[in-house]
Formats: C-alpha cells, structure tokens, sequence
C-alpha cells in the first residue's frame, strides 16, 4: 500500500503515519465524506496466517461494539489484495507518552482531568464485557483541546472463554503487567486497573514504579515487590491521591476497585480538602503495627547459665522470696536492671502499639439487600464506614445493591471502609450519534437496541446510502432494550449532475460516479488516446454538468495507451513566496487532452516545485498557465515540434510573464 493508492473504493492514502508489530498506519482521505482517516492495515507476513488475521479481526469485533468520546471509532473494515484492514477516526496529536517523555511530571489537576476520561473509556468498555488488556500511555492520544482517547483495543476479545495466555506468551507491555498478567492467569477487568494505576503512577512522577534488564525482571516485581511511594518522589501529591494509586496497583484484584465508575468517583475526590488527613491506604492482610516479632516471653531463670539446673526449692519459694534474695545478692545488680529496662521497653511498646491492634471482622453478604438493610447488616457486623456509589442496572430494581467491595466472606479491619453499589433501575444509554455513517456501520453501533428499522428517502445533500436522520436523536437518554431506532437512508437527489471525470483514474472516477448516485457500468471500453493509460477519456451517455436520474448506468472509456504522435512533456514550475502569508496556486494546461483545464489548486506556505504534465499532438501544442492568488502570473506556450525534438525548456519564445502581483509573495517561475 503506498501514497495514491484508493483503499476500498473510497480511501485516498495520504502517507504513512507509523507502524507496529503486527501492522500499519496510514493517513487517508475518505473520498466520500471528505473527511481525513486513519486505516491500520495487516503486515504481509501475517495477513496468510490465520492465528494473527483472528487476533486482528478481534480488534473490529471489540471496538464495533464500542462507541464513546473517549474511544478512537471504528467506521469501516475490509481487505485490500489480501489483507485485512481497520479505518479508524483520525486523532491528531501525540500520545500520553510522548507528553510525559516531553514534559515530566504532569499537574495534578491535569492528572485528574486524564484519568477521568481514560476511566470513562474503561468502565464503558468492561460495560459491554469488553477488557482492553494493552492500558499504556503509548495508547492514549492527547488532542490540543485537552480530549484524551484510548485507541488500540488490538489485544481486546469479549469476556469469557480461554484465558489470556496463548501458546504461553503474555500479552500487553511489561512495565505496565498486572501480577495476575505476568503469571498468565486470566484477566478481568480488574488487570485494566492495574495497568492504569502504573499509567497514573508515571504521570504524577515522570517514572515507571518497576525498572529492569529484561521483561522478565519487570514482570517479576509486578507480582512480589510494593511500588516505591508517589509522595517519596513528589511531596506535595495528597495522601487521597496516592491511595488511588496504591489501591489501583493492589496486587491481588479483589483488593482493586470493583470498577472503573469506582476508581474515577475516587481519583475525581482525591484533592478534595475533606481527604487531607486521609491515612495510606493498606491493602487487606498487610498490619504495619504487626509486634509479634517485637516481644518474646521473660523465664524466671533469664539470668541463668544455659544447662544450669534450677536453684533446689526455687518451686516452692514465693516470688516476693525470690526477688528479695536476687536483690541480696550485690553481683546481680546489673542483670536486673538490665531486666527492668527490657520489661519496661516491652510494656511500652505494648501501649504504643494497642491503638493500632485493629480486630478484623467478616464482611457479611449484602448483595441484594435495601441500602438500609445492607448499612444495617454491616453496622452489626462492626463495619460502620461504608461508601456507595450508583449505577444503573437493567436486573437490580432501583434502591437495592448490586455489588459489595470487598466480597462477602473477606476478613476485614473494622475501621475499614466497604463499598456499596446501589441501582438506579434500568440501564439509559446516550444513543449514538449514526448520522452521516453507511447503514451497515451505524447498525454496527446499534447492536444493544431492541430494534433497528430502516427508511429511504431522496436527498440532494446527503450521499446515497448513508444515514440522513434518525429516532430518537443521538444523545438522547433511552433504556435500550426497550428502544426501537429508526433510521432514515439516503436514496441520493432525485435529479443528480454528472461529474467530471475526464483524466481522473478509472476507480477514482467510479467513486466520483456512484457518490453522484450514478451507475458505474461495470464493462469498460478501451482505446489508444491522448490519455495516458488507465485514464478516463471520456463517459457516455452524459458529460460533466448534464442532469440525470439518480441510478443512471454510465459506461467509462478508458485509454489503453497513447497514439503514436503524442508527446509527453513534464514540465517544472516552482513557487516561491517571500513572506510568511500563504499562496493560492492554481495551474491549468490546455493540450492534446484538455482547454484550459485545471490540473492543480491548492494553497501553500513555502516554495514548492510541481511537475505538470502536458500531452501534445500535431496540431495541438501546449499552453501552461499559472495563478497567484486569482492573478495570472505565468503563460507558458510549448509548442509540438520543439517538445518532439527534446526541447521543453521555453526559453523565452513563446513565454509570457504578467508583471508580478503586489503582496509578499514573488510571481510562480519556472527553474
């Protein structure tokens, strides 16, 4: 696939944007809608191999399903000579990655801003049972206006059957490895919020929390070693705000967030000044105040020799006895005092330490409950911090709890707090926004609805095939199981103008023809010409500008190579603007093809050389002209027989410049 190429009948590749593993990027214009987009294509090697063509088309079966602001779009899948290809929205901007590279550490209000969009994405994603499994900042794109889209649901399947592993490899990046990840168990959507938790980790400090040799010895921290402490390498970063961290990078997944909605409420109140005083967050099973390696029983015969036998009736002396007969004896002085000491730090310690001896309780099942049952079933269980949060649910009638963090049966301290998540009744989703889109791609986004009816009509605006309106309207708030959507196609203008197609390429102008709402005929007539092979010469039975009927058959002819007096000539002209304001350049050849035919018009910011090509014949010399800004600045004549003979350089015979308009920019010249 190279520049120039027309990808699927209607994608104009622009350039190559990057490339991966597995694939390309490619910049494209869609010469339907005349919108720029990016087309991710298989590489060559892997396009025959089933397993890598399965992974790929797992890709548009993941995101087809996907369909939020915060989520690059899929419009469009196909193949091209062979292999398969994704046609994405086209983000300009650079990754979260290059921001972080370039910039360090990001503020906090902008780490927030970032991770809430990213955990909207996710939450709506794990939604629809979808896990991305790749969360990195190398695929989050940043926009300039601040919008941050995760993109590369590469590795994305739906939730259930096999497990991550395949063939025993891991997939996703190592530095950002859940520990579940790095031992090939299965991933849930809990690992997404791990591989997030390291992404915000990096963000607040410019770092990644696990560094090594080899992918290996990263994989191996993620599962055994803590991460080093946020606010070590960036003191003024809340308590609140790490414990987001901390949590998120938990490394058993029932001690993360139950979900993405949960982690965003959390990371959104993390600056709040109620959380100031917030104590680090410790993950269920740790105790930091554990003393049962700081104390050891004293024995009566501490001051004894190893092996030496207890002193004869030392069992029945009482123990006012004993100490008083040690304290007779002057020698041991310095035992006891070394004794009282040792009891005295003992007991210390003891009365520093009981605050922190926290019982820990079982968590009691509440799923299902009222909120009022549940805060009371947990208040008589001894857990009187409890948190909620809502969520809507198409199963769990309003009022009542649809999930408990943590789960039922989990020893828990009872300062610990537990999460409630209560319904709010039937799911209402925003319905997506189809207009514009073809009737297969915007059915593709309504799979979740009870029903998707179709209606045409004639428009002179809207292209045939694609979606003019539909009910209800994109945004509105509707329970989607009980939605019928309805969808208004285009049948194209009643009365449609034919376009010009003359000189353009035989599959350019079959899309020109059908986004026309015409016909191409799929028969071509061929025959020598003025035209350079592949060209249009001409169409029949109508000529640009003439009206016809919507769905009229046209039959292309196409040049099947030049006559044998033709000439081509490909003759250079060169701009050259003097100031920093831009140029419109507009140039136009009459030859053996054409009258006064516009072959470029663009505008241009600095000097640039074009190559025009002209066809000339006995009798039909060449004529190039060229516009600044509206205002002719060249009239190049090139006639025949010089150009048969070699000679295409004008000279000054038959060349005429118009004196140089006034403005920054000089005249177009040719070198």
């Amino acid at each position: 696939m190279k520049s120039g190429d027309v990808v699927g009948g209607r994608y104009l590749i622009r350039r190559k944007l990057g490339e991966g593993g597995m694939s390309f990027v490619y910049l494209a214009e869609d010469l339907l809608l005349g919108r720029n987009v990016a087309i991710k294509v298989l590489r060559e090697p892997y396009a025959d191999d089933e397993q890598f063509r399965r992974r790929f088309l797992r890709e548009a079966q993941a995101v087809s399903l996907l369909s939020h602001p915060n989520i690059v779009t899929l419009f469009d899948t196909g193949t091209h000579d062979g292999a398969p290809y994704l046609v994405f929205e086209y983000v300009p901007g650079r990754t979260l990655k290059e921001e972080i590279r370039a910039r360090g550490p990001l503020p906090l209000d902008e780490v927030l801003s970032i991770g809430d969009q990213v955990l909207r994405a996710l939450a709506h994603a794990h939604n629809r049972g979808i896990v991305h499994r790749d969360v990195k900042p190398h695929n989050i794109l940043l926009t300039a206006d601040g919008t941050a889209k995760v993109s590369d649901f590469g590795i994305a399947r739906a939730l259930g059957g096999e497990t991550l592993t395949e063939s025993g490899t891991f997939l996703g990046s190592a530095h950002y490895f859940s520990p579940e990840q790095a031992k090939g168990e299965t991933i849930t959507p809990a690992s997404d919020l791990y591989a997030f938790g390291v992404v915000l980790y990096e963000m607040l400090t410019g770092d990644l929390p696990f560094a090594g040799d080899s992918p290996v010895t990263v994989a191996l921290k993620h599962v055994e070693a803590s991460p080093p402490s946020v606010r070590e390498r960036r003191p003024e970063v809340p308590v609140a705000l790490e414990n987001v961290v901390r949590r998120a990078m938990a490394k058993r997944p029932e001690n993360r967030y139950p979900t993405a909605e949960a982690m965003r409420l959390d990371l959104a109140s993390s600056l709040d000044p109620a959380r100031r005083k917030e104590l680090p967050w410790e993950e269920p099973g740790s105790d930091p105040f554990d003393t049962a390696t700081w104390t050891r029983p004293f024995s009566e015969h501490a001051s004894e020799k190893p092996g030496s036998p207890p002193t004869p009736g030392a069992g029945r002396e009482s123990g006012a006895g004993r100490v008083m007969r040690v304290l007779r004896r002057p020698p041991v002085w310095g035992t006891v005092l070394a004794l009282a000491f040792l009891f005295s730090l003992w007991w210390g310690i003891r009365a520093l330490s009981a605050p922190f001896q926290v019982p820990e309780k079982e968590v009691p099942h509440v799923v299902g409950m009222t909120r009022e049952e549940a805060l009371r079933a947990l208040e008589q269980a001894g857990f009187a911090r409890v948190d909620t949060r809502e969520e809507t649910s198409d199963e769990v009638e309003a009022g009542r709890v649809i999930a408990q963090d943590p789960p039922a049966g989990t020893r828990l301290k009872t300062t610990a707090s537990v999460l409630l998540t209560l319904s709010l009744g039937p799911n209402k989703v925003s319905v997506p926004d189809v207009r514009g889109l073809s009737l297969e791609v915007a059915k593709s986004r309504l799979t979740d609805f009870a029903e998707v009816r179709t209606e045409e009509e004639f428009s002179d605006t809207v292209p045939v095939g694609l979606v003019i309106r539909q009910i209800p309207a994109g945004g509105a708030e509707v329970v989607t199981k009980q939605t019928t959507v309805t969808l208004v196609v285009s049948k194209g203008p009643k009365e449609t103008t034919m376009p010009d197609v003359v000189g353009r390429s035989l599959e350019e102008a079959r899309v020109l023809l059908a986004r026309a709402g015409f016909n191409p005929d799929p028969k071509v007539e061929r025959e020598k010409s003025y035209f350079p092979a592949g060209s249009v010469i001409r169409a029949w039975p109508y000529q640009a500008g003439e009206k016809a009927a919507p769905g009229t058959k046209v039959t292309l002819f196409v040049s099947d190579g030049l006559l044998p007096d033709a000439v081509e000539v490909h003759y250079p002209v060169t701009v050259l603007p003097q100031g920093s304001e831009p140029v419109d350049v507009r140039i136009s050849v009459s030859d053996a093809r054409f009258t006064d035919h516009t072959v470029i018009r663009e505008t241009v910011n600095g000097a640039k050389t074009y190559e025009v090509l002209l066809v000339l014949a006995p009798g039909k010399d060449g004529l190039l002209r060229v516009y600044q800004d509206g205002v002719l600045v060249l009239s190049q004549a090139i006639p025949y027989a010089e150009a048969k003979h070699g000679d295409t350089s004008g000279g000054n015979g038959g060349a005429s410049s118009p004196p140089s308009p006034s403005g920054d920019a000089s005249p177009l010249l040719p070198p």
